[in-house]
C-alpha cells in the first residue's frame, strides 16, 4: 500500500522533468522583458488571491515565504497544478486560449529541532530554558513564461506584406527556502536563494506575398538565461489574548507580522541571433547570418510585507503589500519598458474544528479549509498611449478549499486543495487590449513524520 512518501517520490519522478518545459501563459503581455512573473504561492494560500506573508510560521509552508516553514515538525511535499482560460480582446476583435502546467513541486523536513533543558537545584521538574529549530526546503516552480503570437498586416506598391511576431519559453525557479527559530518562537529568520534558469525565444517574420508563393526574412533571438537571486525576511508573533484555563479547546488570539525582501540581481544571456530567409510562410530555406553574443539582464528587488491575525486553527485574516520597482528593469538584448508593481491583497480562511477535538467525528464542512482573497496590483506591464506610458491595472477575487486526507499520525493533516480565481488585466480605451483570466488550481500537501522511529513497550 502506498504511503504518503511513496506517493512523494512517485510523483517527484513523474512531474520533475515536466515542470521544466512547459508554459502556463498565452498572453500578449508575456512579450515584456522575461514574460509574464509567475505566482509562487502554493496550496491553501492560492485561493487566499496569493497572500501568505500574514500566515503564522508553520501553518501552511508556502514557496514565496521561507518564514512559512518556521517550527514545523512533520515533513511536507506538495505539488500542484494549474489551468486557465484567458480571453483577450480590443475594439475590433478578441481570442480564447487555454494553456495548463505543473505548477510547483516542493519538499520540506525539519533538520534540526531541539529543546535544551535542566533540572532545577530544588527540584526534579525540567525547565527549558531556550530552543533551537531549522527547517529547510527545495522546490522546483516557474518564475516567469512567455508564450505570445500576434499578426500585422500592411501592404507595398507590388506585393502585399504579413508580418508575424511571437514567443515562447520560460525561466524556472530552483529554490531553497530556509527558516530559523532561536531562544524564542516568537521570532522566525528566513533565508531564500533562487537559480532562475530557462529559455526564451522570440522571432520577428516578414512575409512578401503575391499569388503564387511568399519569400520571407525571420529575425530570431534565443537566450540561454541563468543567475542567482536572494532574498530574506522575519516574522514576529506575539499572542494578543490570555489563556483561558476552564476551556479544554482553548484557541490563541496571535498576531502575526512580516517582512521579506529580495535583492535585486543581474541574470547573464548567453543569447543567439538569427537572420534567415522563409518560403511558404515558415519553412526555413537558409541561414543568412548567424551571431553568438552574450547579454545581460537587471531584475530589481522586492519588498513584501504583511500582516495577519490568527485564531488558533480555527480562522485567519491577512493583509498583503508588495513593491517592486521594475521600471528599473533592463536587458541589453531587450529594449522592453516595464513599470513599477504595486500589490495589495486581502485573504481570509476559515477551518472551523481541525484541531479542535481530533478524535471527534465532525460534519464535512466543518472540517474543510475554506479560503478567499481580494486583489488589486498596478504594473508591471506599461503601454504608450497617446505618447504617454500607461500603466497597466489587474485585480481579481478568488475562493478555495482544503479537502482534508486520512492522516497517518494525528494531528499532521494532509490536504487536497481546489481553488479558483478571476482577474481582469488592462481595459478597452484608445485600442488597448483586455485580459479577462480564469484560473483554476489543483494541488496535494502530504504532511507525515517520515524519520519515526517506532518501538514496543
Amino acid at each position: 500500500m502506498l504511503n504518503n512518501s511513496k506517493i512523494a517520490l512517485l510523483c517527484l519522478s513523474l512531474l520533475g522533468s515536466q515542470l521544466v518545459a512547459q508554459n502556463n501563459t498565452k498572453s500578449i503581455y508575456s512579450s515584456y522583458g522575461v514574460g509574464v512573473f509567475q505566482s509562487q504561492e502554493v496550496n491553501g494560500s492560492k485561493g487566499m488571491a496569493g497572500n501568505s506573508l500574514g500566515l503564522l510560521p508553520g501553518f501552511i509552508p508556502n514557496l514565496s515565504n521561507p518564514m512559512s516553514f518556521g517550527g514545523k515538525r512533520s515533513t511536507d511535499f506538495d505539488f500542484g497544478f494549474e489551468f486557465n482560460n484567458r480571453l483577450q480582446q480590443n475594439n475590433s476583435a478578441q481570442r480564447t486560449d487555454w494553456a495548463g502546467s505543473v505548477n510547483h513541486i516542493g519538499f520540506s523536513f525539519p533538520v534540526l529541532h531541539r529543546d535544551y533543558k535542566t533540572y532545577s537545584k530544588d527540584s526534579l521538574k525540567k525547565k527549558r530554558i531556550y530552543k533551537v529549530r531549522y527547517n529547510t526546503s527545495v522546490s522546483l516552480s516557474p518564475f516567469t513564461a512567455m508564450d505570445y503570437d500576434y499578426a500585422i498586416e500592411g501592404d507595398t506598391n507590388t506585393f502585399g506584406a504579413l508580418i508575424s511576431v511571437g514567443g515562447s519559453g520560460a525561466l524556472n525557479s530552483l529554490r531553497w527556502n530556509n527558516a530559523f527559530q532561536f531562544l524564542d518562537t516568537t521570532l522566525t529568520f528566513g533565508v531564500s536563494v533562487d537559480y532562475l534558469f530557462g529559455t526564451i525565444t522570440e522571432n520577428r517574420l516578414k512575409n512578401l506575398l503575391n499569388d503564387s508563393s511568399s519569400i520571407g526574412y525571420q529575425e530570431s533571438l534565443e537566450q540561454r538565461i541563468n543567475g542567482t537571486r536572494f532574498g530574506f525576511g522575519l516574522t514576529h508573533t506575539s499572542t494578543l489574548n490570555k489563556k483561558n484555563s476552564s476551556n479544554k479547546n482553548y484557541q490563541p488570539m496571535r498576531q502575526i507580522i512580516s517582512a521579506l525582501y529580495h535583492l535585486g540581481t543581474n541574470l547573464s544571456s548567453d543569447a543567439f541571433l538569427y537572420t534567415r530567409r522563409t518560403e511558404d510562410f515558415f519553412r526555413v530555406k537558409d541561414t543568412l547570418r548567424f551571431d553568438n553574443v552574450q547579454g545581460n539582464i537587471s531584475l530589481p528587488s522586492t519588498l513584501r510585507l504583511g500582516y495577519g491575525i490568527q485564531r488558533g486553527n480555527l480562522w485567519t485574516a491577512t493583509l498583503d503589500y508588495t513593491n517592486s520597482a521594475l521600471s528599473n528593469y533592463s536587458s541589453s538584448l531587450d529594449p522592453s519598458t516595464m513599470s513599477n508593481l504595486v500589490r495589495y491583497g486581502v485573504g481570509f480562511m476559515l477551518n472551523p474544528d481541525r484541531l479542535i477535538n481530533t478524535a471527534k467525528k465532525i460534519k464535512w464542512h466543518k472540517a474543510y479549509l475554506w479560503s478567499a482573497g481580494l486583489f488589486y496590483q498596478t504594473g508591471p506591464f506599461a503601454v504608450e498611449n497617446q505618447g504617454n506610458l500607461e500603466s497597466i491595472d489587474e485585480y481579481g477575487i478568488s475562493f478555495g478549499v482544503g479537502i482534508p486526507m486520512k492522516a497517518r499520525f494525528s494531528p499532521k493533516v494532509s490536504y487536497f486543495h481546489l481553488s479558483t480565481q478571476y482577474s481582469k488585466r488592462g481595459n478597452l480605451n484608445n485600442g488597448l487590449i483586455q485580459e479577462d483570466i480564469f484560473r483554476i488550481n489543483l494541488a496535494v500537501n502530504l504532511s507525515d513524520i517520515w524519520f519515526k522511529k517506532f518501538g514496543y513497550n
